[in-house]
């Protein structure tokens, strides 16, 4: 794979974060990297047609709400294009993407309680800071099998999901 296109959602705080970590691995890869933002829902296929015109042979999804809430959207251009898809988000690998590798959220379960302590008054500064302990590898078999892809088993090995 020589060139892979990354989707980043604009309206992210961490949106920089994400552009220059995805500039990095392209460099560390030898890869040629194309960058394609979104701000809201209306961007999308705008981008992935970007995209598809820089004959892109992969595409990295970076996390946002907007982009998770187009998903399937997401999900159904990847597989249309043949593009294999790594997010971060496992909900795009349940839906057909390629691997996502993520904080695993059923460790997330006291953020509900530092929602509910602010909204019972409870100073953000004042409650700890939660930080992802665990993370999941998931790998949509369906998927590689149908862009006729062959998971490597270092890749196997790791996964702490895998979606036949």
């Amino acid at each position: 794979m020589k060139r892979v296109g990354f989707l980043t959602d604009r309206a992210t705080y961490v949106h920089d974060k994400f552009l220059q970590i995805a500039q990095r691995a392209a460099e560390q890869y030898r890869i040629e990297g194309h960058y394609a933002e979104v701000e809201k829902t209306e961007d999308l296929q705008t981008a992935i047609a970007r995209l598809a015109k820089q004959n892109i042979q992969g595409l990295v999804v970076f996390p946002s709400a907007v982009l998770v809430g187009e998903r399937l959207t997401i999900v159904k251009l990847a597989l249309f294009h043949r593009w294999p898809l790594v997010t971060g988000p496992q909900v795009f690998a349940d839906e057909g993407g390629l691997v996502s590798y993520g904080p695993n959220i059923r460790h997330f379960s006291a953020s509900r309680d530092l929602r509910r302590q602010i909204l019972k008054g409870a100073k953000p500064g004042d409650l700890p800071i939660e930080q992802p302990m665990t993370f999941d590898l998931a790998v949509n078999l369906k998927t590689a099998k149908a862009l006729g892809l062959t998971m490597p088993p270092e890749i196997m090995v790791r996964a702490t999901r895998v979606i036949e």
